[in-house]
This record gives C-alpha cells, structure tokens and sequence, in this order.
C-alpha cells in the first residue's frame, strides 16, 4: 500500500496530450488532456493500492533559468492554446473534484518540490515520472519511483544495479557529464566510466589525491563547471512558501464536467475506484 502517490505534473499531463491530442467532444473542444489525465489516475489507482494522490506543478518562474540561461533551452517552445486551456480546466475544474491535492512553489519545478516531498512526508510513497534526476530521490526504502514510459517501478538498490551508483551518488556524475536533455554541459569530452569511477573514489568530491593526475586532473581543473552544475541537478527539498491545494471529492460535481465534456466512461469507473 502506497501512503502518497506523488505524481510530476507536468510530464504526466504532457504524454497524456501526445497519447489523446485527436480526442473531442460533441461541441469539437480538445478534451485529451482531460480524459487522458483522469483516466491515467484511475489506472495507477487500479494497478497499485494508492490512499492519496499530489500533483506537483512545475512554477512560470524557474530559478535555474533565472541563474543558467541554457537550462532547459530546447524546451521553450510555447504549448498550444489548446493545451493550455485543458490545463486550466484540469487544474481549476477537475483535479479538486476527485480529490487530488495540488502543491506548487513560486520559482521551483515539480522536482524540488518531490524533494521536498520526499523529506517531509511520511509512509510509503510512489513517485511517478519520466525525468531521470527523479532517482536520486530514491533515498530510503519507502520510496519508489514509477516510469510509465518504460512501465518499471524503481527503487534504491535497482539503482545501484543499474546505474553503479547509489541514488546520492549520482547527481554527482551528472554534474561531471552534463545533462543533454536539460541542456546542462557537462566536462569537455569526460569520459562516462572515469567519471563514475571519481565520484566512488573522490566519495563525492571529498577526498581527492595529494598529488592529483589524469581524469581527477582535469576534474579539479574543472571544479567550476562541475559546482555550477551540481547547484542545478541536485535536489536538496529546502523550499519555503508552498501553495498547497487540498481537496475532498464531489462526485456529482465530477458526474457533471463528465458529462459537459463527453467523458462518461470516465464516471464509471471513478464510480468504481473511489
């Protein structure tokens, strides 16, 4: 039994925009974001024994693009009209009606605030997204991590199996590589191997040699580089000001937003599952 499913909101509701974007209702409004979005809840409440659900929304203001102008540049293309107005209606019209708590925090993204999460609730805790930097929140053994891209469910030592580092470790390494898909560069040409094999052997940058050579070399060398990135890939969950949205379900409330948007089969089985 999973205490808190703890869910990154804006990858989650993204891939349900890619999984129903063609889905309409009768009036020909866009309704894939929401059909696919509550329809992906009732399902992980299906196939994993869940007592509460968060949302965790990403801020307008990020903190990292604010001190790294690069930081996830690639991504900056503005979402359609469409998208946003589904978001609005999720937000405001949907999520509050099947209970689902809603937390956001001026300046961070949906990965500090599971940091926060992670840190300052109890009980077994599902954390659900397809962003890597999510494992090293992997911290403890009530805590797990769905990828529902890859359908897996991962936890601490599937890491180390994995990856050859433990979670902690490995905001570390990625300091050291860089991270392509948030657009943080990593050490000119550093080798994946010798830089796994510093972070195990410098224990995370705090016992470097004497008389340092080679790839711990060029690794002080670049000390910089490898900071700055580490202030931008490591998740502390020290946050302040958390809006923190709490609600208790209103099926009659959801029956009719079903019904307004064509999504029936969606009052059944929330009939079902609540």
């Amino acid at each position: 039994m999973y205490d808190i499913c703890i869910i990154d909101a804006k990858n989650f509701v993204y891939r349900m925009d890619w999984a129903y974007r063609a889905l309409k209702d009768s009036q020909d409004r866009p309704t894939g974001v929401l059909y696919g979005t509550v329809n992906g809840l009732l399902n992980l409440k299906k196939y994993y024994p869940i007592k509460r659900f968060m949302f965790l929304w990403d801020s307008q203001n990020n903190w990292r693009v604010d001190s790294h102008s690069s930081y996830k540049a690639g991504r900056k293309k503005k979402p359609a009209d469409a998208f946003i107005n589904q978001i609005d209606i999720l937000r405001k019209n949907i999520l509050p009606l099947i209970g689902i708590e809603q937390l956001e925090a001026d300046g961070y993204e949906a990965d500090d605030l599971a940091a926060w999460a992670v840190c300052n609730c109890a009980g077994n805790l599902l954390l659900v997204s397809n962003d890597h930097d999510w494992k090293q929140l992997l911290i403890h053994d009530n805590i797990q991590l769905f990828v529902p891209i890859k359908k897996v469910v991962l936890h601490s030592h599937s890491v180390i199996e994995s990856d050859g580092l433990t979670p902690q470790q490995l905001p570390y390494f990625w300091s050291i590589i860089g991270d392509t898909s948030d657009g943080v560069k990593g050490v000119y040409r550093f080798p994946k191997k010798e830089a796994k094999q510093l972070v195990l052997k410098t224990k995370c940058f705090t016992a470097f040699s004497n008389s340092p050579i080679g790839w711990e070399k060029k690794l002080l060398e670049n000390m910089n580089v490898v900071e700055r990135n580490l202030k931008l890939i490591r998740l502390n969950g020290k946050i302040e000001n958390i809006t923190w949205i709490r609600s208790t379900k209103d099926k009659e409330a959801f029956q009719r937003v079903c019904n307004k948007y064509d999504m029936k089969s969606l009052i059944v089985k929330f009939g079902l599952l609540s």
